[in-house]
């Protein structure tokens, strides 16, 4: 009994209700389904990354600086012990090495 009825039935489309409403005198339009990722809110996305991207770039530049100047240019001095450590040799003192 229900597949009489189920075979009976015409499946609806979308084109066909469309045609039929046109018959009718009725016009159907599509709403368009807004997201986040919309072309204008795409453009706000990418002013606000390129912002924090340019917003940290500035804020670590002192960092770098302060870093280069405390720990790069420092220069090691190495005291020169050659004079000393022959003075030891002569005198028949050992040398102490360092690791």
């Amino acid at each position: 009994m229900y597949k009489r009825i189920i075979n009976k039935r015409r499946k609806l489309t979308l084109n066909k209700v469309k045609d039929f409403l046109l018959k009718r005198g009725l016009i159907v339009i599509e709403k368009n389904k807004k997201n986040l990722q919309n072309e204008d809110l795409r453009s706000l996305y990418y002013t606000f990354i390129s912002a924090l991207g340019i917003i940290s770039f500035f804020f670590a530049i002192p960092i770098l600086v302060e870093f280069k100047k405390n720990n790069i240019d420092i220069s090691k001095e190495i005291a020169n012990k050659s004079k000393s450590n022959f003075e030891k040799v002569l005198d028949g003192k050992e040398i102490k090495k360092k690791n």
